[in-house]
């Protein structure tokens, strides 16, 4: 999904919503129309009616979209992963291909369960080629670099990632 969107870092639905909680949390205006602990209080919901959407079902949910606000917003998060100049399209292997991967592993190309195989490895080689050159293009660009800093409370180690202007 992420290497369509030209995403070189593997993308999973939890970092969609934590970047669309961000860009929300970044809005310069008010969010208006959800339901609020502030709503519940001003109706007389309890904290239990509220947690159990309660207030929401009565509210009927927001008519604003959020995502032409965050387009709109201009918000640019620096810890968010560089994109690439295209998307990852995988080529699949022809068939001489495959049989010299599998000559050069000492397998044998006419066995179906091998040459899938084969052409799986081929496909996950060019997608490694795609996000070295994604990464290297990415150093070419301004960007200050993410310094971590190890910070020791008692058992646990705490790591920080401090961006550094240069």
């Amino acid at each position: 999904m992420g290497h369509k969107a030209k995403i070189t870092v593997d993308v999973t639905t939890y970092d969609l919503r934590r970047g669309s909680v961000k860009d929300i949390s970044h809005l310069k205006e008010d969010v208006r129309g959800f339901a609020t602990v502030a709503v519940a209080k001003a109706i007389g919901h309890m904290n239990s009616t509220f947690m159990r959407d309660v207030t929401e079902q009565y509210n009927g949910g927001s008519d604003i979209s959020t995502w032409s606000l965050r387009a709109q917003s201009g918000f640019k998060d620096r810890g968010a992963p560089m994109l690439a100049d295209s998307p990852f399209v995988a080529r699949i292997p022809e068939r001489s291909e495959v049989q010299a991967y599998c000559a050069a592993q000492g397998r044998d190309a006419m066995d179906s369960r091998v040459a899938r195989n084969a052409k799986r490895h081929l496909i996950e080689d060019q997608e490694k080629a795609w996000q070295a050159d994604s990464k290297n293009a990415e150093a070419s660009v301004d960007r200050p670099p993410k310094v971590k800093k190890r910070f020791t409370t008692g058992k646990q180690h705490l790591y920080i990632h401090i961006l550094v202007p240069i």
